[in-house]
């Protein structure tokens, strides 16, 4: 059984293998339905499944590593702008 809290709605997903056929029953505040599927619909499924995460997990990778790289940009810039803060000061005494 596996249980998630959807932005305050509680699901819950139960699946029973059985002979022949494999029943999930989901379940949201207290409304369930059950799928019944054979066992190479159940297989399928299952298959499809493993893609997704496997793509969420991919693509979630591939932000957490464009979101790296944008704080390094960020120090990057923070740094150039110390730099021409401290040089502008430079210029200003000179002036002065």
């Amino acid at each position: 059984m596996i249980d998630i809290d959807l932005a305050g709605k509680f699901l819950s997903i139960d699946a029973r293998a059985f002979r022949n056929r494999v029943d999930i029953t989901l379940d949201v505040n207290g409304e369930s339905i059950t799928l019944t599927l054979s066992e190479d619909d159940a297989e399928a499924l299952e298959r499809q499944l493993e893609i997704a995460l496997y793509d969420d997990s991919y693509h979630r990778s591939i932000l957490e590593e464009k979101v790296l790289n944008l704080e390094q940009q960020l120090e990057q810039l923070k740094d150039e702008l110390e730099t021409e803060r401290e040089y502008n000061a430079v210029l200003k005494r000179k002036l002065a």
